[in-house]
């Protein structure tokens, strides 16, 4: 049995029986930094930087992330793989500003797009964009009349937490493991906490 809350939530790796689709999220595992630009309505920006925390939960079956930018939201997403859909269901909550969103998420050629409808009947679409293996740019878009024409509500460029340079420490080099899947590249780090991240990299497929 697991011995804490963390313990049952958390695990290192995918779940074997879908760890050759869990890559098209799977390469976010670990820590990132952001830099964040809110475009309200009525013309204005915030600019800010943040942090966003990636991590295996509920046996490796889905993945858990932790978005925050202090004064704007302080949320967490739940992306689980359906294989019945060949899709993931993205469930965003935000306590600090009462937005909750559900979408879902597919492969878009290079990109990672999500899909969904706000309460108010707009459309929403999220995606991920110009992806490398230590960055990529997170676009936040709305549409009020039917996907005719898209608002930009949000860019936020990430880039990798060089967790070694803080005071971090190797926990297993880059290298194939074939134990998790046929295509499973991946290095792993415990960072000056003691919390292990990982940086993957594999096929992304939707």
């Amino acid at each position: 049995m697991p011995a804490s809350f963390i313990d049952a939530l958390h695990t290192d790796r995918p779940a074997p029986d879908r760890a050759d689709k869990m890559g098209l999220y799977g390469w976010l595992i670990g820590s990132w930094r952001m830099d964040a630009i809110i475009h309200a309505d009525d013309g204005s920006e915030h600019r800010g930087s943040g942090e966003i925390h990636f991590g295996w939960v509920l046996q490796g079956r889905a993945i858990q992330d932790v978005w925050i930018l202090p004064g704007v939201f302080y949320g967490t997403t739940l992306r689980v793989y359906d294989p019945g859909l060949d899709a993931w269901h993205i469930l965003w909550n935000d306590p600090l500003k009462q937005y909750y969103t559900r979408q879902i998420g597919r492969a878009r050629g290079r990109d990672i797009v999500q899909e969904g409808r706000l309460e108010t009947g707009a459309l929403l679409r999220w995606s991920f964009t110009e992806i490398a293996p230590d960055s990529f740019r997170w676009r936040g878009e709305r549409s009020l009349d039917e996907g005719a024409s898209w608002q930009l509500q949000a860019e936020f460029f990430a880039r990798r937490a060089a967790a070694l340079g803080a005071g971090g420490r190797d926990n297993g080099k880059p290298g194939l493991r074939a134990d998790y899947g046929p295509d499973y590249d991946a290095a792993f780090v415990v960072d000056p906490d003691g919390y292990r991240s990982e940086a993957y990299c594999g096929k992304k497929e939707g």
